[in-house]
């Protein structure tokens, strides 16, 4: 879940907060939820070819 980390302490300190306070602030449910969800997308994209660049050889 480091995605999750790192965009909620992200908020928080945009927001003048204190980020180390991510985990009291984003419940770790609402963490679990989100990480859920870009992985669903992710697998989405990947299905549809986002990424089949990023797997050819590059000499070839």
């Amino acid at each position: 879940m480091g995605l999750a980390e790192q965009g909620a302490r992200a908020y928080l300190r945009e927001r003048g907060h204190d980020p180390r306070e991510w985990d009291s602030t984003f419940v770790f449910s609402a963490r679990l939820t989100a990480a859920w969800r870009w992985r669903e997308e992710f697998e989405r994209q990947f299905e549809r070819g986002a990424y089949d660049s990023l797997l050819r050889d590059p000499q070839e």
